[in-house]
């Protein structure tokens, strides 16, 4: 029995032996090849347990809407400059446009981009794809701590995160000629089409492509038309209140907009202003194009509130957000690069720094209250306009037509009392399109 404790021990020695001297291996094999252990305090924004970096430099792609190439371009590098893991990142930094980006990692994701810029109405169909990488729990924290929660909306399926916050992306605002309209009118629709119908001038709606500009009418009384999504990323709810006592509210004050004889469907601001416009309601885009004509005359706000039965609603629009998304990747180390990468372009330091060089409005808290932000008279404006605004999901193609017919209906009603018609007309076609 003894020589069996005996033999036993010794067997134990042996395969301790061995093992540390295949510890020794690996280790001395690990430090000849460059890879570098993480510390145990080290955050794993990926979720996943990672072992080691490498020391090798990462090449990763990176696209990114034009705007911003640049200044992304300097954020990577001062990465690689202050970051403590002794990451090294080789980026290529493209400019690919974010539907455009959607587009290429739906149709080939493996090719795509490591990390990419996309807009809120394409997560949905990203997630379904396993084009976007879910974050850890830690840095889903992180980011519904920074982020206000209509951002964290826009980067969650189910419970989980699938990506970073930017910017926001979007929304109408309201531009005016100061030579016209006085500061103290800016609040009024009603007041303002007055004032146009005095000075010969008119108000300007720009629809644009898809944003149908009426449902900023409905938005305002509470209305919703939402698709709502799973961790599948499939449609599981439609809720629709546009036919509704609500509904009917802002139809009659939408009725009254499109009536108007000083009422304007024009999308390009120079041909409302070459038309004798004095106003003009459109996207942040079309800023550097106003401020050409009107120059210091030129002034920007949020949108006005419009009166129906009596009571003062807010317009309201769509707006959107820019987004970071990361790609799945086959090696953990690359993986986690990645992440860290992530992290850090969409970090406080980088928004403000987009803020300043982009104009884009941003995401993090911090970033958007501290004043700064007020020194930008259309980013201002855009957080203003953002408390009144409904974020823009994924919208299917059909709803913007059947829209935009409510809009003609208003204009077509010859009194209050067909607008109930109106609206049954549009419960009509959606039941159609199920």
């Amino acid at each position: 029995m003894k020589r069996r404790e005996g033999s036993f021990m010794n067997a134990k020695r042996f395969m301790a032996t061995v093992l540390g001297i295949l510890l020794l291996f690996a280790l001395s094999a690990c430090n000849k090849s460059g890879n570098l252990p993480i510390s145990s305090d080290s955050e794993v924004l990926s979720g996943q347990p990672v072992e080691e970096f490498s020391s090798e430099i990462y090449e990763i792609k990176i696209w990114v809407p034009e705007e911003i190439l640049g200044v992304t371009e300097k954020q990577v590098a001062l990465f690689n400059e202050s970051n403590e893991d002794g990451i090294t990142v080789n980026a290529v930094v493209e400019a690919v446009g974010e539907d455009e980006a959607a587009g290429k990692m739906l149709a080939d994701t493996g090719a795509g981009g490591d990390l990419y810029c996309f807009s809120q109405d394409s997560f949905a169909g990203l997630v379904k794809a396993g084009a976007l990488a879910r974050v850890g729990k830690r840095t889903a924290d992180l980011v519904k701590e920074e982020n206000s929660d209509d951002f964290v909306s826009a980067v969650s399926a189910g419970n989980e995160i699938y990506g970073f916050p930017l910017a926001y992306n979007g929304g109408n605002l309201m531009y005016y000629d100061k030579s016209v309209v006085s500061e103290s009118d800016v609040g009024d629709l009603d007041a303002l089409l007055e004032i146009c119908e005095d000075e010969e001038k008119y108000i300007a709606f720009a629809e644009g492509d898809s944003d149908w500009f009426g449902a900023g009418f409905f938005f305002a009384t509470g209305c919703r038309v939402e698709w709502v999504t799973g961790e599948d990323g499939e449609y599981t709810l439609v809720k629709d209140t546009i036919n509704s006592d609500r509904g009917l509210t802002a139809l009659k004050g939408l009725r009254k907009t499109v009536r108007s004889d000083v009422f304007l469907l024009e999308n390009d601001p120079a041909a409302a202003f070459d038309s004798d416009a004095a106003i003009f309601i459109g996207g942040v885009e079309n800023y550097d194009t106003l401020e050409e004509i009107l120059g210091e005359d030129l002034g920007v706000c949020e949108l006005p509130y419009y009166e129906s039965d009596g009571k003062d609603y807010h317009l309201s629009s769509y707006i959107g957000y820019h987004l970071m998304g990361v790609k799945p990747q086959v090696n953990p180390g690359k993986q986690e690069v990645v992440y860290r990468l992530a992290r850090y372009l969409s970090s406080e330091e980088c928004q403000r720094e987009r803020l300043s060089e982009c104009k884009w409005t941003p995401s993090n808290i911090i970033a958007r209250t501290d004043g700064t932000i007020e020194e930008n008279t259309v980013q201002a404006a855009v957080l203003k306009q953002a408390l009144y605004s409904v974020p823009k999901g994924r919208i299917p193609d059909f709803w913007w037509e059947i829209g935009r017919e409510l809009e003609q209906g208003a204009k077509e009603a010859k009194k209050e009392s067909d607008l109930q018609e109106v609206l049954d007309s549009y419960t009509e076609q959606m039941e159609e399109t199920k």
